[in-house]
């Protein structure tokens, strides 16, 4: 299974919608009650913007999606999901640690938000040396501070 990172363009916009609500829904309907497509595609799609996502491809085929935005003082994982039979395979830990040794080589932390009921994202994040920084009503913040040595480097 070979995995590369392609620029996404507006083409794959309906792709990147399916995979939020694949990737997505169960959380977002745990967190925030039944999911309203309308609602959710309307504004997913006013907020998208393709040409700061990559897609994740394997073997060719789109299986997911990476933004991360260089800032100052960090870089921010903005957004990872993989689609749910993709999933469980390493290909995430796989991308958060690439996003990781980046951090490491330019000497800034990464940081990320999720939502509170993302279980799974929280213990995974955790596995890979994030900590939790902070929270809202809805999100947990966390950080890993890639000058040191913390993380997990077995899947």
């Amino acid at each position: 299974m070979k995995i590369q990172l392609k620029a996404a363009t507006a083409a794959d916009a309906e792709f990147l919608y399916d995979l939020h609500r694949q990737g997505l829904r169960d959380c977002i309907d745990r967190q925030f009650g039944a999911w309203d497509e309308e609602r959710r595609r309307a504004s997913f799609m006013l907020k998208l913007d393709p040409s700061r996502r990559r897609l994740v491809m394997c073997d060719g085929k789109p299986i997911g999606a990476l933004e991360v935005v260089a800032l100052e003082d960090r870089i921010h994982l903005l957004y990872i999901v993989i689609l749910p039979e993709f999933q469980g395979r390493g290909i995430g830990s796989e991308l958060i640690r690439g996003v990781l040794n980046d951090a490491k080589r330019s000497g800034k932390p990464v940081t990320l938000g999720l939502l509170k009921e993302n279980r799974d994202a929280c213990r995974l994040y955790s596995r890979l040396g994030f900590y939790t920084s902070g929270e809202s009503e809805t999100k947990l913040f966390m950080r890993c501070d890639t000058t040191t040595d913390k993380t997990d480097d077995g899947d």
